[in-house]
Order: C-alpha cells, then sequence, then structure tokens
C-alpha cells in the first residue's frame, strides 16, 4: 500500500484493471464452454462448487466495495479470495479429469492416473510439513519487516 500521488493512481488504474479482468473472466469462461461443454453440468451437480460459487461471490462483493470506498485492505482480501475461489470451482469442476484430450476423450488424464505412489507420497508427507513451516515463518518476517503505508518521506532510501 502506498500513499499520496501514487496511492491515486492506483487506485484509478485498479478500478479500471479489475474491469478488464471481468471481461477476461467471461471470455474465458465462454472459451471453455466451447472446448468442455460438460463441465459446467459436471460442476452444478457437485456441492463443493457452490461452496466455491459462494466464496467467488462473496469475494466480488468484498473487492467491490472496497474498491468503492477506497478501503484497500478490503479490496486486498476480496481479490485473495477470488482467486482462491476461481481456482477451487475449477478444480472441482474439473475433478477427476486432470488433462481433458479433444481428440479422443479416453485419452483424458485423470486424478487417478496421475497419482503419486506410496513411496513419493511417504516421501511428501514428511517434507511437506517442513516445507509449509519455513514458508509460513518467512510470510511472518517479511510481513512484519513490511508492515504498514509504503512513504516517500520514510522509505526513500536515497532513491528519489
Amino acid at each position: 500500500m502506498t500513499e499520496g500521488v501514487v496511492h491515486d493512481r492506483s487506485a484509478g488504474y485498479a478500478r479500471v484493471l479489475w474491469a478488464w479482468a471481468a471481461l477476461l473472466l467471461l471470455v474465458i469462461s465462454v472459451e471453455s464452454a466451447v472446448v468442455r461443454p460438460d463441465l459446467l453440468g459436471h460442476a452444478i451437480q457437485n456441492p463443493f462448487w457452490w461452496l466455491g460459487l459462494l466464496l467467488v461471490c462473496a469475494a466480488v462483493i468484498a473487492l467491490v466495495a472496497g474498491l468503492a470506498t477506497r478501503q484497500e485492505m478490503l479490496a486486498f482480501i476480496g481479490s485473495n479470495l477470488l482467486l482462491a475461489g476461481l481456482l477451487a470451482t475449477l478444480a472441482v469442476a474439473m475433478f477427476p479429469v486432470v488433462l481433458h484430450s479433444t481428440l479422443a476423450p479416453e485419452n483424458s488424464l485423470t486424478a487417478y492416473d496421475v497419482a503419486a505412489g506410496p513411496n513419493s507420497l511417504a516421501c511428501a508427507a514428511i517434507w511437506w510439513p517442513i516445507g509449509f513451516g519455513l514458508a509460513a515463518a518467512y510470510f511472518v518476517v517479511v510481513s512484519r519487516r513490511y508492515a504498514g503505508k509504503v512513504s516517500v518521506k520514510r522509505d526513500n532510501q536515497g532513491f528519489y
């Protein structure tokens, strides 16, 4: 987050870019329906898809409200939840097909076909918590170090 002229210019760009993102999401949705006409029907039958859709709707409301009222944290949270919701709805709609074959649907790869073996999963069960802990610690350190708004007067480091 910033303040002053950079903040005002960024807020204007955010509104325009999110409008373009919404338009491009519509275009991608239509293209996806052309390539995979069964995707929406499969998604509607899955109750987890509805939860993801609810998250997407709440995120859009938070994002638009944050942009309209200039509450940067609300817009930031809304944009992150929107990305998470879109990824979740896509994953639920696609499951179990990971890579769809447009030439021969029987050649599509499913989650069961590409699943890792038991030894790989055992290794991942050991290393994943360690990696996650390191990533979480890094996130906490960086978040505390760079908390608050960026100020040209305070954070110029001699470059301005």
